[in-house]
């Protein structure tokens, strides 16, 4: 079971922000640190962590 993980101090994800969600995990497929995927798509670079993070841990409780 994936432990629920509740939303940052004060941080809201925008709609724009979360249509960036399959660019990040694309990224990070194609060995792209979170920095730089921060820097190109303009997101938080705690934001980009967090979705790989949580992209890893749907790909374990897929397998």
């Amino acid at each position: 079971m994936i432990p629920q993980r509740t939303a940052s101090a004060g941080g809201q994800v925008t709609l724009a922000q979360l249509k960036k969600y399959p660019d990040v995990v694309v990224m990070w497929q194609r060995k792209f640190d979170t920095a730089r995927i921060a820097s190109e798509l303009k997101l938080p670079e705690h934001l980009v962590h967090a979705w790989v993070i949580n992209f890893r841990e749907l790909g374990r409780a897929a397998a």
